[in-house]
């Protein structure tokens, strides 16, 4: 199965639906991301940098890269996924 690559207009679409969640009272934009993450925990590259959050990832300031550090792989599924994603 091909994956087909859909470029920058999905950005757009997570931001739409991160936005009509906060409206729902789902969360603040000032929350650690990691508050929320189920599968994985992203990791800063400083210890003593303050938590990443939700607006950080929003406004593309959190400084997370591609080759970010993923802590902790809490599932064996999303694991695998992800480093087969990383060789194609």
């Amino acid at each position: 199965m091909d994956i087909c690559r859909v470029g920058s207009i999905s950005k757009t679409m997570t931001a739409i639906g991160v936005m009509q969640l906060w409206e729902q009272g789902k969360f603040n934009l000032d929350d650690p991301v990691n508050d929320h993450l189920k599968s994985f925990i992203l990791k800063t590259k400083v210890k003593a940098s303050p938590p990443i959050t939700i607006k950080h990832l929003l406004t593309h300031t959190s400084g997370a890269n591609r080759n970010m550090i993923i802590n902790k792989i809490r599932s064996d599924s999303i694991s695998r996924y992800l480093m087969n994603g990383r060789n194609n």
